[in-house]
């Protein structure tokens, strides 16, 4: 029987739908699993995906051609299952016309038609962790606790040789590294000011000789983050990097500081230490799952607004995080 796991489209969120995925080997121990990824994200859980025997179908591109060609595809494989975890309308439609026999997901008047089990998406359901959003839904078709299940990136040995190496022939690998993770994906509300991380690295550099800040970020964040170009003992890696070789640098991290956006559940799944600044998102479905101790955030009354751009103009959830109090937190971790 070949069962299908319809992943999120971000990173953050496929990272959190792993113990999902891992469970879900437990649940169909003999048949054929595959999961339905953005292609570009792929490398990042590929080790994973090895070890428990599921085989990915990629997706890219959301033009009509390629949503046909991606219908065909899954029919082809002619599913019995199909666990559906995002919300996308895109997603369900896919599901729909692909002969698949039986649809979990989350649902709504039109989708509960059509889905063989449905959960209500309210905001009971919304408040939850996401690992735990996601987990409800493979729980549908069969009922399980959820110990011990936590998301877990695994590297391969590849990957983390060319890590060692890189740090080698910078000439940085006998220092303490710090990850920064300035930007997000999401909107600019959820960003802590870039000037901030500056005056945060000057502090960190006048405390400590021993230090490399390394900047993660994608493409999209090449401009925003050529503010961190020839700051001391900062190396910008932005845009530079596959999201497998971001992971194995972060792994070598002491210490992870970031927005809340996908490479901190990259650097929570890897178990590296994390100070997490929140404010716009909310801090109770998207925080670090594990590496949560040291997450900051104001408990405004405004927030979380979830917003991208802030209502008020002043970002205030975000602006009323002071650099003291991130370097606080850091001087502890490496006291530690």
């Amino acid at each position: 029987m070949n069962i299908l796991i319809i992943l999120p489209n971000w990173i953050g969120d496929v990272v959190m739908s792993l113990p999902t995925v891992k469970k879900s080997r437990e649940i169909f121990k003999n048949d054929n699993i595959y999961i339905l990824i953005r292609k570009e994200i792929f490398p990042l859980i590929e080790e994973n995906c090895d070890t428990l025997n599921i085989l990915p179908i990629f997706y890219k591109d959301k033009n009509f051609k390629t949503t046909l060609n991606l219908i065909k595809a899954i029919k082809k494989k002619k599913f019995h299952k199909a666990f559906i975890l995002p919300r996308s309308y895109r997603m369900f439609i896919i599901s729909l016309f692909s002969n698949i026999k039986e649809l979990y997901g989350y649902g709504d008047l039109f989708k509960n038609i059509f889905l063989t089990k449905s959960l209500k998406r309210d905001n009971h359901s919304l408040s939850k962790h996401r690992v735990f959003y996601y987990l409800d839904v493979l729980n549908l078709y069969k009922h399980f606790d959820y110990n011990n299940l936590k998301p877990q990136l695994i590297l391969s040995n590849k990957c983390e040789e060319w890590a060692e190496n890189f740090l080698k022939n910078e000439k940085i690998n006998n220092k303490i590294l710090i990850g920064i993770n300035p930007g997000a994906t999401y909107g600019e509300a959820k960003c802590w000011k870039k000037e901030n991380f500056l005056k945060l690295i000057d502090k960190l550099n006048n405390k400590f000789s021993n230090l490399q800040f390394l900047i993660f970020g994608g493409k999209d964040n090449s401009n925003y983050n050529s503010i961190f170009n020839n700051i001391k003992n900062c190396l910008n890696l932005t845009g530079k990097l596959t999201i497998d070789k971001s992971a194995a640098l972060i792994k070598m991290c002491k210490i992870f500081i970031t927005n809340d956006t996908g490479p901190m559940h990259i650097a929570d799944a890897l178990n590296v230490e994390i100070i997490a600044i929140f404010g716009p998102t909310d801090p109770e479905e998207t925080p670090p799952f594990t590496k949560r101790e040291h997450l900051l955030y104001k408990h405004l009354d405004c927030s979380p607004c979830k917003e991208r751009i802030c209502p008020k103009s002043n970002n205030k959830c975000m602006e009323s995080i002071t650099v003291e109090e991130v370097y606080d937190k850091v001087i502890k971790l490496i006291d530690g």
